[in-house]
């Protein structure tokens, strides 16, 4: 989303390729190609409007970095909630023993990887959009 929203720069853009991947995932379902799993799905679709959010108000600087970062984290903060849900409710997937299990060690791990994620893609992509800005000029 993030190389997206670098391409694209639009207001709701990042919820549009959500939607869009939504979509994309439905239809696989549908023909019965690949196996989707469901916190990635969901942390997937929450990155969009996460990104959409983070860029209100036009961030500059280093602060685009920090929403990037933030809303990397809260994707997947989502993501792990609804694995941590659907493990307590019972429905079995790979690693879902595991969360409940560690679930203190895994939330950490899910909010540090996402804001991870969020900060290096936010600087790969924006980064690189400033240096082509600048041989365009």
């Amino acid at each position: 989303s993030a190389l997206g929203l670098a391409m694209v720069p639009r207001r709701s853009a990042g919820t549009a390729m959500s939607l869009a991947a939504g979509v994309t995932a439905a239809l696989m379902n549908t023909a019965n190609i690949g196996e989707l799993q469901i916190p990635a799905l969901v942390g997937t679709l929450a990155l969009g409007p996460m990104l959409d959010t983070a860029l209100t108000g036009r961030p500059q600087g280093w602060r685009i970095y920090l929403r990037f970062a933030a809303a990397g984290a809260a994707a997947n903060l989502f993501a792990f909630s609804s694995k941590f849900i659907a493990a307590n409710l019972g429905w079995h997937f790979p690693g879902s023993g595991r969360v409940t299990i560690f679930w203190s060690l895994a939330l950490v791990s899910f909010i540090v990887c996402g804001a991870l994620a969020g900060l290096i893609s936010g600087a790969a992509w924006f980064r690189a959009r400033v240096h082509d800005d600048l041989r365009r000029n």
